[in-house]
């Protein structure tokens, strides 16, 4: 029985798998501790269909495999049994935090950047220089040209 959700097993519900109570004619007792782990690891990376398996996308089980640290904090009877592993788990577990909070806050500085760099963008391009004062200016020059170059081809000849 799977206790932590995994994103391959069902939690509190039976497995049928080669190593449990499903199929006691394939327990060798000759099987060490090693031998059941590995064979239990074996199970959690492959995608066979089996009694109490479930089909989860790899980005869900990443999520639920970061997850599980504080859900096995919490559980009274996993910080009994392995103390030495909570204290890993905890360091872990803030260590990640602290690289989430920095991209966090490295996402925002680049939104940030990008945000004004946008707003001085659209200053530029809806701004005066293409409002109606940048057309009357534009309209303005191209009249005070044209009056130049009239009145230097009348003044010439």
């Amino acid at each position: 029985m799977m206790m932590t959700p995994n994103g391959r097993f069902q939690t509190n519900t039976r497995l049928c798998l080669s190593i449990s109570d499903f199929h006691p004619d394939l327990w060798n007792p000759a099987w060490s501790v090693a031998t059941i782990l590995t064979g239990l690891l074996s199970f959690m990376v492959e995608t066979t269909v089996t009694l109490g398996s479930i089909e989860t996308p790899v980005e869900v089980k990443k999520q639920l495999a970061i997850a599980s640290w504080s859900h096995n904090l919490r559980d009274r009877i996993f910080t009994q049994l392995f103390p030495h592993l909570c204290d890993e788990i905890t360091q872990k577990k803030e260590e990640y935090e602290k690289k989430m909070a920095e991209r966090a806050a490295r996402q925002a500085s680049l939104r940030s950047t990008l945000a004004s760099s946008h707003h001085s963008n659209l200053v530029v391009e809806h701004g005066y220089c293409n409002g109606v004062f940048g057309n009357a200016v534009l309209f303005a020059s191209l009249a005070g040209f044209v009056y130049i170059v009239h009145y230097m081809v009348t003044n010439m000849v």
